[in-house]
């Protein structure tokens, strides 16, 4: 994905940002490198832009707003992530409380949408120390580093 800001001002971004609406709906949005996404909103909180508009959302003409948004709705996701690690959990368990908590429906679809985001949370968690993997009759489990 890639974002485009026009020499008027007005930012396409992709899904860098989400509009509100989108978050409360998906408060567990796709990502695939959370390291890379939180760089990526601070790229855009150095922009100057008239407008912007998310690859899901309304456009709004104040981005920090919505770059707030977006960032408080990673740090609440990493923060459940991580409480659900305080004692060794395995992947499927981890997933289950993340649905349960943020109330995400899953068929197979979401299944792996919402697979792949928890994986790239465990995985930003750990290279932080927040979390650290062990391993124990056939299965990674995540637990408080």
């Amino acid at each position: 994905m890639i974002g485009v800001l026009t020499p008027d001002g007005v930012l396409f971004a992709g899904d860098a940002l989400f509009g509100e609406e989108i978050l409360d709906k998906h408060p567990v949005f796709f990502l695939y490198d959370v390291a890379a996404h939180l760089r990526t909103l601070e790229r855009l909180e150095s922009l100057t832009v008239r407008w912007v508009v998310p690859g899901h959302g309304r456009p709004v003409s104040e981005a920090g707003t919505l770059i707030a948004a977006n960032r408080a709705a990673l740090q609440r996701t990493a923060e459940a992530v991580a409480s659900f690690c305080s004692r060794p959990s395995g992947f499927e368990e981890i997933l289950a409380e993340l649905c349960r908590k943020f109330a995400v429906e899953l068929n197979a679809s979401q299944y792996v949408l919402v697979g792949g985001t928890l994986r790239a949370y465990l995985t930003w968690l750990c290279d932080r120390g927040v979390l650290r993997p062990s391993f124990e009759g056939g299965r990674m489990l995540w637990s408080a580093g």
